[in-house]
């Protein structure tokens, strides 16, 4: 594949050839010797040596006019193009040249040929294009904005319409804590899945006050492992701070359910069981992420601290913009 495109990028007159040889070559017809961004030119770039040393007669010579190697009433032709003819039998030396006789053409592109014995019959084209298009649109299943040029095309068309899935829009309410307990909302960002993370732990008491922030750069993982790993990391905060009663809250459902169902990724397991003891009690719940973007706020900025370092932060530091209210739903549309 590679070779042929080297030969086309030397050969061809086509509009992509036409734009990679200027941009991919010098003056003197050499291709550049340094860096210029393209996904394909390191490759193309390695083989066209290959393609020069197999080839006999390279594009500008084989698209070379009559009149350019014919010179005062003989041949001047280029000594790859003459090997290139004596391989087919065609010595250029025993080949007369007659300069008083006129130029005769032996060829003439017809750009009709195609069409010079048929007449075009618009109906017919019509007609198979819109069965075409009937026989197609089973496969749609992008939807249309119901304007009145949207029906009109579909309507002359001919093609049958589905109904639109209809919005569905939910409510979610951010809770607060029980007396004495504390809430560690957490979250995690991963610019990739797997991607560089960042987590996010927000601490807020029974009054919705916030306690504090921490954030924390996590490295490259997926983004579950993500998850568990800032599950972990809130409640090595809290065994910090001396919380006994504590109520996690994250928007990973699947996070959430493995530590309930005590099915804890291996790496996790042992820390988690020492940890336990640690408590009095320990809730962890799910919640959306509508409902949770304080931590989102905080895990973005732990996503831009190097691997592991953390920052902590006493009350609400000044990068979160708003906070969830408990008297407030929100919302989602799906």
């Amino acid at each position: 594949m590679l070779m042929k495109m080297g030969w086309g990028f030397l050969t061809s007159n086509e509009p992509w050839a036409k734009f990679f040889r200027p941009k991919f070559t010098k003056k003197n017809k050499e291709t550049i010797d340094y860096y210029k961004a393209s996904t394909i030119w390191p490759d193309l770039k390695g083989v066209l040596p290959m393609v020069n040393d197999n080839s006999r007669c390279s594009g500008a010579f084989c698209s070379a006019k009559l009149d350019v190697i014919i010179d005062n009433n003989g041949w001047c032709s280029p000594t790859v193009a003459a090997e290139f003819l004596a391989d087919y039998g065609i010595d250029l030396n025993n080949l007369d040249v007659n300069c008083n006789m006129i130029d005769k053409r032996v060829l003439r592109h017809n750009l009709q040929a195609i069409f010079k014995d048929k007449k075009l019959n618009r109906n017919k084209i019509k007609v198979t294009l819109l069965a075409l298009v009937k026989e197609s649109s089973c496969l749609l299943q992008n939807s249309m904005h119901n304007t009145v040029t949207d029906l009109q095309i579909i309507s002359k068309l001919g093609v049958s319409t589905r109904a639109r899935p209809a919005l569905c829009i939910k409510s979610c309410r951010w809770i607060l804590p029980w007396y004495e307990e504390i809430k560690l909302n957490y979250g995690s960002s991963t610019i990739g899945n797997p991607g560089k993370v960042g987590l996010g732990v927000i601490a807020r008491t029974h009054t919705g006050e916030v306690l504090g922030v921490r954030t924390k750069g996590m490295g490259i993982m997926n983004t579950l492992e993500a998850e568990c790993f800032a599950i972990m990391e809130a409640l090595s905060w809290a065994i910090e701070k001396g919380w006994k009663k504590v109520w996690i809250e994250a928007n990973s459902s699947a996070a959430v359910l493995s530590f309930n169902a005590k099915e804890v990724p291996w790496k996790h397991q042992t820390k988690w069981v020492g940890m336990q003891n640690k408590f009095i009690a320990i809730r962890i719940s799910s919640i959306w992420k509508e409902g949770n973007f304080l931590a989102d706020q905080a895990a973005k900025k732990g996503s831009l601290l190097p691997c592991y370092e953390k920052e902590d932060f006493v009350g609400s530091p000044s990068f979160l913009t708003r906070i969830e209210n408990p008297l407030v739903d929100y919302f989602r549309v799906s």
